[in-house]
């Protein structure tokens, strides 16, 4: 493998790890119910799995949780809670960003099997053990930092 193709791959990783570790922190600082997490938790299991065709299923899931949050006005007690009623604009453009960031995770761990597994010549079960660990370790972890 060349040094370039490295250092994307690691790049990659450390984007996903990142970013569901954020998310962790995020369901986590929305105080968000065991059922969510699990569901969050079967989500990303399947997305996974099944690659992009499981794209629509999770962004689905994403797009529930953000509407969620905006019926219910929710935002965490950290971020000053009374922020979707004294400044409903920046609010809206919290969730806003919360969800393209959480749709562009959706994307980049669709094709993320794919590309390890060619990339690292590992079968495509090895792969998914990998991620489905890195995954909600990273989960845990951002939880955890809450």
């Amino acid at each position: 493998m060349k040094p370039m193709s490295i250092v994307l791959l690691w790049g990659y990783l450390i984007i996903l790890l990142l970013g569901y570790s954020l998310a962790g922190w995020l369901l986590a600082a929305f105080q968000v119910s065991w059922l969510i997490w699990s569901v969050t938790f079967l989500v990303t299991l399947h997305l996974i799995r099944s690659g992009p065709a499981a794209i629509a299923l999770s962004s689905s899931w994403v797009i529930g949780l953000i509407s969620l949050a905006a019926v219910m006005k929710a935002w965490t007690p950290v971020w000053n809670s009374q922020l979707p009623h004294e400044h409903a604009q920046l609010w809206a453009q919290g969730l806003l960003l919360i969800w393209f960031g959480a749709i562009g995770l959706v994307v980049l761990l669709a094709f993320a099997p794919q590309l390890l597994a060619r990339s690292l010549k590992l079968s495509t079960n090895q792969v998914i053990y990998g991620l489905v660990i890195l995954i909600w370790t990273a989960m845990a972890i951002g939880r955890s930092f809450y």
